[in-house]
């Protein structure tokens, strides 16, 4: 009889101590809902099943499941293939900044995320993600990341010295890009960009590594704000990719008013350009320094070519310019190789240096009509030996023919009432005007 007790009573103490047990696993296994913080772990499923399967969830007092609620109450799990709850498939646990004003998400940064391929969701909780924060992956070690279709903005330094990130694409609704955002990413080759983008801040792209550049939409492209130089993945470029075709004669569309201002800057990879009659103006350094290009053709529409657009392209040697064409900008052509040149009858102002430098010249034609002609505007043209000044011109500037060392002959179609500065010059002597214009002398002013 004595054992049978003391077997009975160790059987229920060993029964009391498995129930014990179970008790605190359920007490510290309660589910998180994640409105408490703003991340989410990547495709792990945060609810805990008990030994015999069932949910073990917590509901509410009138019996409702309150399982991940979002702010309005609705359950934000999304089922897998496989019917098994799973949160939104990101990053585990990025940082995001809800934006109550319009209500969006930002991704503001890694949180305690350790991937170093990172995925950003489209939705965050219900709401559309838009925006990348400033410095949201600054000096991060990402391999990669895939940008959802939401994006509206990438902040500036959003992804700056992030040394291993070799490509990146920015998806169809990206209006803006960002101050500095890929600056310093020393690794990245291949930049994919839409046609959707407006603005590209100053130094966005300075990284110096950028060898393809792959754009859907040329006259899109055409359209886009450069905060500067810098701010164009083309300035070290190799190669421009056109809806996948690989341009080296460009041929800008019919219908572009406008080329912007460092549209092309310093890219390399382009042999020609044709300019069509539906473009009005050709903005600052458009085509600065693009060395390789030998041949352009600007169209009959184009009113004003600006400050440097051409400036530096080494190989320039065949240039047409469009019948109505009225202003030249400051230094638009210096320094290119230039062999024949003819200037239309409805140009007014020839900028200041705006063929300075241009050694190959040999043949220059002022078709009457053209008024100014700036200030050193064919200085140092080394091979040029005669010019013909038309009767339509009232004005040329200083030096705009100092170091024509070959100079010979510049002759006035009407030599009356001429003055160099504020005194009055004889200028019937064409031998006598190109010694005097080629070693430098000033203003010249027609009085009327």
């Amino acid at each position: 009889m004595r054992k049978s007790i003391l077997l009975l009573l160790a059987l229920i103490s060993t029964l009391s101590l498995s129930f014990g047990i179970t008790g605190c696993s359920d007490l510290n296994n309660n589910p998180q809902s994640p409105g408490q913080h703003d991340s989410v772990q990547n495709g792990q499923d945060t609810t805990n099943p008990n030994q015999d399967g069932q949910d073990t969830t917590n509901p509410d007092q009138d019996g409702q499941d309150t399982t991940n609620p979002d702010q309005g109450g609705q359950d934000t799990t999304n089922p897998d293939q496989d019917g098994q709850g799973t949160t939104e498939p990101t990053a585990e646990e990025l940082s995001f900044t809800f934006n109550s004003d319009v209500d969006t998400y930002t991704v503001t940064g890694m949180g305690s995320c350790t991937q170093t391929q990172i995925t950003i969701p489209a939705m965050y909780k219900g709401y559309p993600v838009t925006e990348i924060g400033e410095r949201a992956f600054f000096e991060q070690d990402i391999l990669s990341v895939s940008l959802p279709t939401s994006l509206t903005k990438i902040d500036k330094l959003a992804f700056a010295h992030c040394y291993q990130l070799t490509e990146i694409v920015i998806p169809e609704g990206v209006i803006s890009i960002g101050y500095q955002a890929f600056r310093d990413c020393n690794a990245l080759k291949n930049v994919t960009l839409p046609d959707t983008l407006s603005e590209i801040m100053p130094d966005a792209f300075s990284c110096n590594s950028i060898e393809n550049v792959f754009i859907a939409d040329l006259a899109a492209w055409c359209s886009i704000t450069f905060g500067d130089a810098y701010a164009n993945p083309l300035l070290d470029a190799e190669h421009l990719y056109v809806d996948g075709v690989l341009v080296s004669d460009l041929v800008i569309p019919t219908g572009v008013t406008e080329i912007a201002s460092e549209a092309f800057r310093s890219f390399c990879g382009i042999n020609s350009v044709v300019i069509p009659d539906s473009v009005t103006y050709i903005g600052d350094q458009a085509f600065y320094a693009c060395e390789n290009i030998s041949d352009v053709s600007i169209g009959n529409g184009v009113n004003e070519i600006g400050y440097m657009a051409f400036y530096v392209c080494k190989q320039l040697s065949s240039l047409t310019l469009g019948e109505n064409l009225k202003i030249i900008g400051n230094d638009a052509f210096n320094s290119a190789p230039i062999t024949s040149l003819i200037i239309p009858e409805n140009v007014e102002t020839i900028g200041s240096r705006s063929f300075s430098n241009c050694k190959s010249l040999v043949s220059l034609t002022l078709q009457n009509g053209i008024q100014t002609i700036g200030s050193g505007a064919f200085s140092d043209c080394t091979q040029l030996e005669n010019i013909v000044i038309p009767a339509s011109i009232i004005s040329i500037g200083y030096d705009a023919f100092e170091m024509c060392c070959s100079l010979t002959s510049v002759t006035f179609e009407d030599p009356n009432n001429w003055t160099e500065g504020t005194e009055a010059v004889n200028v019937n002597d064409p031998a006598e005007n190109a010694q005097h214009m080629k070693i430098g002398h000033g203003q010249f002013t027609k009085n009327q």
